[in-house]
């Protein structure tokens, strides 16, 4: 009876913990996808701001030397 109490104590444990660390893993995943994703977004945006200021004033450069 003992034994049969400690294995499934055991048993139980060990599910839950398989659990908890499948639960951890996704939720690390998804913020880490959050994260990425956000610094993708800022790092497109910074470059299409500093490319519109180089077209533009690379515009107005030959607009005068033309």
């Amino acid at each position: 009876m003992a034994f049969n109490h400690s294995f499934n104590h055991s048993f139980n444990h060990s599910i839950i913990q398989s659990f908890n660390q499948a639960i951890i893993q996704s939720f690390n995943h998804s913020i880490i996808q959050s994260s990425n994703q956000a610094i993708k977004q800022s790092s497109n945006q910074a470059i299409k701001q500093r490319y519109h200021v180089f077209i533009t004033v690379f515009y107005h450069f030959l607009q005068k030397i033309a």
